[in-house]
């Protein structure tokens, strides 16, 4: 798990000269673990360039597809029993322009027309923290994860966003974590938080090259 600070880009090669969250997390890692590398791991949805907060990386592709796909249905069979795994919920704390008025924040909670591409979001979970005549800070729960979606939907109530962090992704919460810093998930964390089991990749990927080259030995159909 790495606490994103803004100006970074949740992707491999930078853009517009910004630092990658993928170059700064090994550059964390190795100070600590001196052979770490960074091949292999993919975030698990992603954070835009001005968003700070949790972002989850992982080496596991299956994971990945489960979470960042919206069509996804994905069970796992493992010694801890079966995995149906459930799109989790992201939550975010958002400083917004103005004081959002009762119809603004039901519009935000019921969903909202964000154009004929995105469509019209799902339920949210929103809650008021603090507000005054010039902004609005409020708690964001969500399970989609559109393109600059909650930015998007504030802009659509009339209003706008002017800071926004993640603190927590299903049942993984940011905690004490210091922006720019990082570390591994515990077991516990990853099965309970996730709802996601522990899986070995490496003997994964072994099974799929063994499977591959039983297919191609066996004899040619014949006709």
């Amino acid at each position: 798990m790495y606490n994103k600070p803004c100006g970074e880009v949740t992707s491999i090669v930078s853009q517009d000269g910004h630092p990658t969250i993928f170059d700064s997390v090994e550059r964390v890692m190795t100070a600590k673990e001196p052979r770490f590398s960074i091949k292999g791991f993919h975030s698990i949805g992603r954070l835009d360039c001005d968003t700070s907060g949790l972002l989850l990386l992982t080496n596991d592709t299956l994971l990945v597809h489960a979470a960042t796909n919206p069509t996804a249905k994905v069970t796992l069979e493992s010694k801890g029993g079966q995995f149906l795994y459930k799109k989790l919920e992201k939550e975010y704390i958002a400083l917004s322009h103005g004081k959002l008025s009762i119809e603004s924040l039901e519009k935000l909670r019921e969903g909202i027309y964000l154009g004929a591409k995105l469509g019209v979001t799902g339920p949210s979970k929103i809650e008021v923290l603090k507000n005054n005549e010039k902004s609005t800070l409020v708690s964001v729960v969500l399970t989609e994860g559109k393109n600059r979606q909650i930015r998007r939907m504030f802009h659509a109530v009339k209003s706008g966003i002017i800071k926004l962090h993640r603190n927590r992704v299903g049942g993984i919460n940011i905690g004490e974590l210091q922006e720019g810093e990082c570390r591994y998930l515990r077991s516990e964390e990853i099965i309970q938080g996730l709802n996601w089991p522990i899986r070995s990749i490496t003997d994964t990927k072994s099974n799929r090259k063994r499977k591959s080259r039983n297919r191609s030995r066996r004899p040619p159909k014949r006709t």
